[in-house]
């Protein structure tokens, strides 16, 4: 049976929207109809990846982060959270009522699900993670309060053995059915180049104003290293270059696949979505988590004593020790 369905993806980052790329191809590939719907760099990122996709631009979360934690950042601004969910519920009811769509699947989109359509969402944290027992449970159960407002729960991870999220995913149950889908990624295995054109590939991504930190600590660093180092910005710009290193923009995932085979070594986020496409890859990383990003900082711990990537700090960022 062939769907018309609309694909919804949460502007966080490009992870949300670098994740989706395969489930989107797999379904195109099995012969449904697909729409595409998000905004900022995500949206960017999609439209690059399938421009022959009719595509629309819903109306941004507009998180301010004001703290460290993102647990706390949403839950200190759950107000303009429920806002935005109730504005996107209908944002989706007129584009369903206009393009006849008879599934949604929503990766981290709360308000993306119609009673008409089977609405299937897709999130790898079902649990949130916080060293604080009260906001764990307070975060975890708005959470989950949002999650089983849809039919279904779709985990991009492996059930057996906690798989990649541990237990942000695992021993935790919905009152929705929730099936495990495999980790997914844009890419396939990219070996080490044997004479790599960049010593470093820095692959930046998630919300401000972390971003440009991570980006300006990134540079303090590399300018002190020798060769050549590329920076992929995770948004729109001009290339350019600035000493011995050199800046990009977004790029679909042949070009960022080919710039990953000319570099020795990855430098990133330990995003979930860029744990998934290290895996894919086969490659080791330096791991750097995004400050009061809890998730992130447990992914990092939970992978590294199973893996060859090194996990730094951000606050006290020195590559000189692991770059040689």
């Amino acid at each position: 049976m062939t769907n018309n369905i609309l694909y919804c993806v949460l502007n966080w980052g490009l992870g949300h929207a670098s994740r989706s790329v395969p489930i989107i191809q797999g379904l195109l590939d099995q012969g449904h109809h697909l729409s595409i719907a998000s905004d900022g760099v995500a949206l960017d990122l999609l439209r690059k990846e399938f421009p022959s996709l009719r595509s629309f631009e819903l109306t941004s979360y507009d998180i301010v982060y004001k703290y460290e934690s993102i647990v706390v950042n949403i839950l200190s601004q759950c107000h303009k959270l429920f806002n935005a969910v109730a504005g996107e519920k209908q944002e989706i009811a007129r584009l369903v009522e206009e393009y006849g769509f008879d599934q949604i699947i929503s990766d981290n989109r709360f308000g993306c699900y119609h009673d008409q359509c089977k609405s299937v969402i897709i999130t790898h944290q079902i649990r949130l993670l916080h060293m604080n027992s009260f906001i764990q449970a307070s975060g975890t159960r708005m959470n989950m309060y949002l999650l089983n407002k849809f039919d279904e729960c779709w985990v991009p991870d492996f059930e057996n053995e906690k798989g990649l999220s541990g237990r942000m995913s695992h021993e935790i149950d919905l009152k929705i059915p929730i099936k495990f889908i495999g980790t997914q990624s844009r890419f396939s295995s990219i070996p080490l180049p044997t004479h790599p054109k960049f010593e470093t590939i820095s692959i930046l991504s998630g919300p401000e104003p972390q971003r440009s930190k991570f980006e300006d600590a990134l540079v303090k660093n590399l300018q002190r290293l020798s060769g050549k180092h590329l920076i992929v910005t995770g948004k729109q710009i001009d290339d350019y270059s600035d000493g011995n290193i050199f800046f990009v923009g977004l790029r679909e995932v042949k070009e960022l696949a080919s710039l990953i085979a000319e570099s020795k070594v990855i430098i990133s986020r330990s995003g979930y979505s860029s744990l998934m496409d290290f895996e894919a890859m086969g490659r080791k990383s330096i791991l750097v988590p995004t400050p009061g990003q809890t998730e992130q900082e447990y992914l990092a711990k939970w992978i590294a004593p199973t893996s060859k990537h090194i996990v730094l700090s951000q606050d006290n960022l020195d590559l000189r020790h692991v770059i040689h």
